[in-house]
């Protein structure tokens, strides 16, 4: 079962979220557990330009979990502290 939280859901709810995620975070490098819906994603093609019918007028975009993407961001915004 796969659970999918909104965007929305998140940011509306931020404040109320934010000590459970950093708990559920913390636990998850603690254990070096990571849910394998975090490690998946949805790989989407999107239209550039010119003709349709060309493969090579797309790009693929990645869509990732967002409690995974909230993840990442703060990580990478702890690795930018450090240097």
């Amino acid at each position: 079962m796969v659970l999918v939280v909104s965007p929305i859901f998140l940011s509306r709810l931020c404040s109320q979220l934010s000590t459970t995620l950093a708990y559920l975070y913390q636990l998850f490098f603690d254990t070096t557990f990571m849910p394998h819906v975090y490690l998946t994603a949805n790989s989407t093609p999107i239209f550039n330009k010119g003709d349709a019918a060309l493969p090579s007028n797309y790009r693929a975009i990645s869509l990732t979990c967002s409690l995974c993407n909230i993840m990442e961001s703060i990580v990478k915004d702890q690795l930018f502290l450090i240097f």
